[in-house]
């Protein structure tokens, strides 16, 4: 489980450091207080993990560089045209040969210059797409010279290195002010890439990649009629129905199309609902697949933006607890940001319940003040407490006037 991150550069973030992680991760606070940069962090950092070697002053180093997250898409790919970028980048390095030859734009940083390369070299144009590496701590990589190199890049702060990673991005955009790299340290166990789901508003958009369907087909038994089930809890659809996936029309063989189809009624294709049924059901496709490839040793990590969008306040509280009960003795990691206080609501009265361990939920509040990342956090007792006020979490003083009241009250 991922534990803690430590920022250096990275976005908005100057610096700051948030610790305390637990299995259920409430991201609150006002706009641009660093929810959604900490989220894609996680993301960046957790599928940074194809096997390379960095060579350094004619020293080398075991790393990782990006690889496709669960739904196999290239997770700096996601992130560059989530802001407005390109897919690829041209100045982020130089290909030669297969080797990798990077000249980092930063003249302050500790690495301005170094080589990428693996086994059976990279191909071309990659060059345009890898802007980061993952130091993690590894044997190898406790050897004295790599603990120097990653005190270097992220300060006295991470030693000693055991049990942490440490990922060096060269990205411009990416970094505070344009100052031309960042460097964020997580401490705790990563999952690999392709146990990684990192969901935001551009996948209610999007159809299944083929490939991930026929992977998820082959090993994920009763898969389609578990999607029906939790799909069908959450909208309380009462009729039998099955749920389908076929080649959308007008596309390419690439992808793959989710149908719902009533027993006694025509099928139709997910995308013609509304957009929280969609939502909903693009959510509960791959967790389940993800739940269910997890074990001991081999944790998930979902990253989840806002699941408040689209959704009816009874909807979303019959999402969160299916979300809740197919992670539910799973070792899954959930982060989720969101700006609505019915989402904290829904997940302290889960714990108030029993639903969830009231030790597996933390919410922080986030804020962002010139560059620096402050954070207060609330367990579920907490939690509990404020919300049986009235009092809004996500707010610092009493900067936040609602015009609703809202409480958590005891059933009588």
């Amino acid at each position: 489980m991922i534990t803690s991150i430590r920022f250096r550069n990275f976005r908005g973030i100057q610096q700051g450091v948030v610790s305390r992680f637990r299995q259920f991760n409430l991201l609150i606070g006002p706009n641009n207080a660093g929810k959604s940069t900490l989220l894609e962090a996680l993301y960046l950092a957790a599928t940074a993990g194809r096997e390379a070697v960095l060579t350094h002053q004619e020293r080398t180093y075991d790393v990782g560089v990006s690889d496709k997250d669960m739904l196999g898409y290239h997770p700096l790919s996601r992130v560059w045209t989530k802001h407005g970028l390109p897919e690829r980048w041209k100045g982020l390095g130089r290909w030669d040969g297969g080797l990798l030859r990077i000249t980092v734009e930063d003249r302050e940083s500790a690495l301005r210059s170094f080589t990428l390369s693996t086994e059976g070299g990279f191909p071309k144009g990659e060059e345009q797409v890898v802007a980061l590496f993952s130091l993690r701590s590894t044997v190898r990589n406790l050897e004295q010279e790599a603990e120097v190199l990653a005190e270097k890049l992220g300060g006295r702060e991470i030693l000693p290195f055991s049990g942490k990673s440490l990922c060096f991005c060269w990205h411009p955009e990416l970094s505070y002010h344009r100052q031309g790299s960042a460097t964020w340290v997580i401490q705790g166990d990563i999952p690999v890439p392709r146990r990684v789901l990192f969901y935001e508003m551009d996948i209610i958009q999007r159809h299944l990649l083929l490939d991930f369907y026929q992977r998820m087909l082959g090993e994920i038994p009763g898969w389609s009629h578990r999607i029906a089930h939790h799909f069908g809890k959450v909208f309380d659809i009462g009729e039998p129905f099955s749920v389908q996936f076929l080649p959308p029309a007008g596309l390419d063989s690439r992808w793959e199309q989710g149908w719902i189809a009533p027993e006694k009624r025509r099928a139709m294709p997910i995308d013609m609902y509304g957009d929280g049924a969609r939502a909903a059901f693009k959510l509960l496709t791959p967790l389940i697949a993800l739940a269910e490839l997890t074990k001991d040793g081999e944790p998930g990590l979902v990253l989840w933006e806002e699941p408040e969008l689209f959704q009816h306040p009874r909807t979303l509280d019959r999402l969160l607890q299916e979300v809740a009960e197919i992670v539910h003795g799973k070792p899954v990691q959930l982060f989720i940001s969101s700006q609505s206080l019915e989402v904290v609501a829904c997940f302290t009265e889960m714990a108030r319940r029993g639903q969830i361990n009231g030790s597996q939920i933390i919410a922080f509040r986030l804020a962002l003040e010139e560059g620096t990342l402050r954070s207060s956090w609330f367990d579920a007792d907490n939690l509990i407490a404020w919300l049986e006020a009235g009092r809004d979490p996500r707010a610092w003083g009493d900067e936040l006037t609602s015009p609703l009241f809202f409480s958590l009250r005891e059933e009588e």
